[in-house]
């Protein structure tokens, strides 16, 4: 309500009557006014030469195009203006001058209405900068103008001046002249009067400018938001429906959730709400679109109520794009995919933890301190005491105490005691490790790391939720994988291995499709077990993107351990794909949508948008197959529900490292004392030994 009370307070309005007062403005005023805007004049091929008799009055600052009349084709525009760059501030705008309508247009009401209104279905795709229409008119054609563009021509897409073709001999700068301009976008709906100054000139269109965009944002279709009104998470219905705005209803929808004809939209922003109400991704769209949905002045335009003006794009993959032109990429993160597999795990106890407890470095530092300490404490030099110290010295690490002959010096002794220090915390870290080892499961590992270790396996891959009834009916259609997609783009690189591991992926049989791709669904988690580990494991290996794979690999584990011992391991070498983000390619020209171009850049330039994956990931996650394996789900909740209660140590941890090397040094004294008893025994006695010497008192 503010803006549109700033922008009524800007507009000096009056409703159009016949104008008896003020001085209407003139084509060259106009046009030296805005030195800065791209300018088009559309004249007719018999009439160029004398239409050039009016541009000794214009002052040139950049190249026009002139060319015959072609109201029904876009303008040819500039192609390196970006959205960035494209405001009227820093200095670009378009007009499109038509000279002589009276000739041009001819003088029957019925044609020059038809050629306006192509005008605007022409141009309802371009950006909002490009679509002014000035119309150099002798001052007795003006009434029979106004009364076209204000009663005949409704075309959402009119902006149009009226200005005479008197060029004015006295000086531009100071006079105050009324500018006269149609558009259904005006906040009176199609009809005002600026009664302004010619150096305001670039400011007013700045401001019309924006007022088109927000009519063009009042009806802008969001595919998530249009789920969450029809309360599916498809795109679109299985029907085929043309998309309208999103934004009456969305407000229509709330008001039905909250059952209140006015309450805070903010309201449904907050966390708990949120979860409540929408998925991660239309939380998002909303959070995009608030404004929109808030405002709410969706009658400004109600000739577009049963369409749109654009649709916001979705989170893809941003696999083949070119940030060109009137293509413009907002990315976030890379998008990386990763595997699990049976085939080839071994399950292997730990040893080296027992003589590797620290890093190299670590053990550098040791070893060189102790050397210096060594040296400090040992002098005097003797052969003796400096055995001695060195053994004592490395005694401290296990906790021996010191036990060294003859007075210290000061020095000596705090040498002695820094070393102490020293070997408390390594002694104490080593314990934590250790203890640390002996309790941790033993991991399974796999020869298997990275993706070309697979180039003979067969690809298990989710689908799309929209396609799960073809995996419920296979008689219906053939469903596509998301690993599909990923082997369609990886069958163009230059490595030998990638493309090796792609052509293998894609091998298509006339009968059965893509033997290599074999499509799964979240739906049924018994697809998975039985397809992964029936008739065994070799050569199959499940994909997906690498966050979910995380969370898949314990339910698959615990899956295997229940059923036939069976454990699976992920690829420690993900395949980054590509980068993640929204193309803005909108039909026409994708500064139709700077404003929210700018809104999403600004969401994750602040980690709103990291901030709410992060909330619903913890608190809402992605339903993955272990929602689903209903065996699993009850058990799988009290893991999550009693994940810190305390476990009993079992023999799935390299604690059994300890009972196998306990075992083998029982064995191995048993076979010491055998092998005693049987030379004792067996062989010659020894003989009896006589001392030499005898005490006595």
């Amino acid at each position: 309500m503010k803006f549109l009370f700033m922008d009524l307070v800007f507009y000096v309005l009056l409703w159009f009557s016949m104008i008896t007062e003020g001085k209407m403005f003139s084509f060259s005023q106009f046009f030296n006014s805005v030195p800065n805007c791209y300018a088009t004049f559309h004249v007719k091929h018999d009439n160029l030469d004398e239409s050039n008799l009016v541009f000794h009055k214009l002052h040139f600052s950049l190249p026009v195009l002139i060319k015959s009349l072609s109201l029904s084709k876009p303008p040819q525009l500039p192609k390196y203006q970006r959205y960035a760059g494209s405001r009227h501030n820093s200095g670009c705008c378009m007009a499109e001058y038509v000279l002589d309508p009276d000739h041009i247009l001819g003088k029957i009401k019925a044609k020059i209405i038809l050629q306006l209104m192509e005008f605007g279905t022409s141009r309802r795709s371009v950006s909002t900068l490009l679509k002014f229409l000035i119309l150099v008119i002798p001052p007795v054609s003006t009434p029979w103008y106004i009364r076209i563009l204000t009663t005949d021509v409704i075309d959402a897409s009119i902006q149009a001046f009226l200005v005479r073709d008197e060029v004015q001999e006295e000086e531009i700068g100071g006079s105050t002249n009324q500018l006269m301009y149609f558009s259904t976008k005006s906040p009176l709906r199609n009809k005002i009067v600026l009664d302004v100054q010619t150096a305001d000139l670039p400011e007013i269109l700045d401001k019309l400018v924006h007022q088109e965009k927000r009519s063009v944002y009042n009806f802008v279709h969001s595919a998530d938001l249009d789920a969450f009104t029809k309360n599916s998470m498809t795109l679109l219905s299985t029907k085929s429906e043309t998309p309208v705005a999103s934004g009456p209803l969305v407000a229509a929808h709330l008001r039905k959730l909250s059952d209140q004809e006015i309450f805070d939209f903010a309201h449904f922003s907050r966390a708990s709400t949120a979860l409540k109400t929408f998925s991660l991704m239309q939380i998002l769209a909303f959070v995009l679109l608030e404004d929109i949905v808030k405002r709410g002045d969706f009658n400004s335009s109600p000739n577009w109520r049963d369409g749109f003006t654009f649709s916001t794009p979705r989170l893809s993959a941003l696999n083949k794009y070119v940030e060109s032109g009137n293509v413009f990429v907002v990315w976030y993160d890379s998008l990386e995919y990763n595997f699990l597999t049976c085939d080839a795990v071994q399950t292997r106890i730990k040893y080296d933890f027992y003589h590797s407890p620290f890093d190299t470095w670590s053990w550098i530092c040791m070893i060189a301190s102790l050397l210096a300490i060594w040296v400090g404490v040992s002098r005097p030099f003797r052969a003796y005491r400096v055995l001695h110290n060195l053994l004592d010295l490395i005694g401290v690490t296990v906790e021996k105490p010191i036990l060294i002959a003859g007075t210290l010096s000061r020095r000596q002794v705090a040498l002695i005691c820094v070393w102490i220090w020293a070997g408390i915390i390594l002694n104490t870290g080593w314990k934590a490790n250790f203890t640390t080892e002996m309790i941790t499961p033993i991991s399974p590992t796999s020869p298997l790391t990275a993706f070309w270790d697979l180039s003979n396996f067969t690809f298990y891959s989710p689908v799309p939720q929209a396609q799960y009834y073809l995996i419920e009916n296979p008689g219906m259609g053939y469903p596509f994988t998301q690993a599909y997609s990923i082997f369609q783009n990886l069958i163009n690189s230059k490595v030998p291995k990638i493309l090796e591991l792609a052509k293998n992926a894609l091998t298509l049989s006339n009968d059965e499709g893509y033997v290599n791709l074999v499509p799964l669904a979240y739906k049924f988690p018994a697809y998975f077990w039985g397809n992964m580990t029936t008739p065994s494991c070799k050569g199959k290996a499940y994909m997906d993107k690498a966050e979910r794979i995380d969370d898949i690999l314990p339910f698959a584990n615990r899956l295997g351990g229940r059923k036939t011992g069976l454990s699976f391991t992920k690829g420690k070498k993900p395949l980054s794909f590509c980068m993640n983000g929204w193309i803005w390619s909108i039909g026409g020209d994708s500064r139709l949508a700077e404003g929210l171009v700018e809104r999403q850049s600004g969401l994750l330039a602040a980690g709103i948008y990291s901030y709410w994956i992060g909330f619903y990931t913890r608190f809402k996650p992605v339903k993955l197959f272990q929602h689903f394996d209903e065996s699993e789900n009850g058990n799988y909740m009290n893991v999550l529900s009693n994940k810190d209660e305390p476990k009993a140590l079992g023999l799935d941890s390299n604690i059994l490292s300890v009972k196998i090397l306990f075992s083998g040094m029982c064995a191995f004294c048993v076979g010491v004392a055998v092998m005693e008893w049987c030379y004792f025994r067996l062989g010659k006695r020894p003989t009896k030994y006589k001392f030499p010497y005898v005490y006595t008192k």
